[in-house]
Formats: structure tokens, sequence, C-alpha cells
């Protein structure tokens, strides 16, 4: 991967955990205090990336390639 894509990736991966701060603190909130019915959400990112460690050979593979048709989620 070049240096220029990994830097593109950092910037916009920190950017959108910054943006996302007030969303994971009502997460952990409802997870812990408010509603126990809800602990599992802890999980749900241990699996997540367990999952993705298990497919990386496969997803390591893959060719990145970019797509205009993301725009059209943003029009009109």
């Amino acid at each position: 991967m070049k240096r220029d894509n990994l830097m593109k990736i950092i910037i916009l991966s920190v950017l959108t955990i910054f943006a996302y701060i007030p969303s994971f603190i009502w997460m952990v909130d409802r997870w812990t205090v408010r509603d126990t019915c809800y602990s599992h959400g802890f999980l749900v990112p241990l699996l997540s990336a367990f999952l993705v460690w298990q497919k990386r050979e496969k997803l390591a593979k893959l060719k990145i390639s970019p797509s205009n048709s993301g725009w059209l989620l943003l029009g009109p």
C-alpha cells in the first residue's frame, strides 16, 4: 500500500472516530448503566474483529477499486 493511501486511511479513520465520539459514549452508557439487556454490545466489535481476522488472507487479495456510485447516496 502506498504511503499516501495509508495516510488518507489514517486521517479518515481519526476523523470518523472523532465524529462518532458522542455515539460511542451513548452506546457505552446504554450497555453498562441504563439497560443491561444490551450488555452484549461489547461483544459486537470483538466478534467483528475476529471475523475480519479469519478472512484476512482473502481480504488482502481483494483489489481496491474506487466507484462513483456512492455519490448517489449523498444526492437529493
